[in-house]
């Protein structure tokens, strides 16, 4: 996604993969990347995931994400503490509206 002069986001490119992976993503980004130094020779400043650890390990490791800012986003980290701490819920928290209360209150 991207902001257009508007300030209205913009889809500017999606890709199908058969998995998420280091390989896939590397070569998503490096044909995005070509793409768009056609239009502008301008790296991204920043990138908001679903923290997949693929997405992370190319962020940290390909050239072109060196200066680039990347971030979890909130809605994700929340969904993922809910999924990944569901025992939790049951054991500390009574109800399932407490423990994702809480779940929001640490994310944000």
């Amino acid at each position: 996604m991207g902001i257009d002069n508007n300030y209205k986001n913009i889809i500017l490119a999606f890709a199908l993969v058969d998995s998420e992976n280091y390989e896939n993503f590397s070569w998503v980004f490096d044909k995005f990347y070509v793409f768009m130094q056609e239009l502008t020779p301008v790296k991204p400043d920043f990138i908001i995931s679903d923290g997949d650890p693929a997405l992370i390990h190319c962020f940290e490791n390909m050239e072109i994400f060196k200066k680039t800012d990347y971030s979890i986003c909130s809605w994700h980290q929340a969904n993922n503490i809910k999924k990944h701490f569901s025992s939790l819920k049951r054991k500390k928290y009574k109800t399932k509206a407490n423990f994702e209360k809480q779940s929001i209150s640490i994310v944000y």
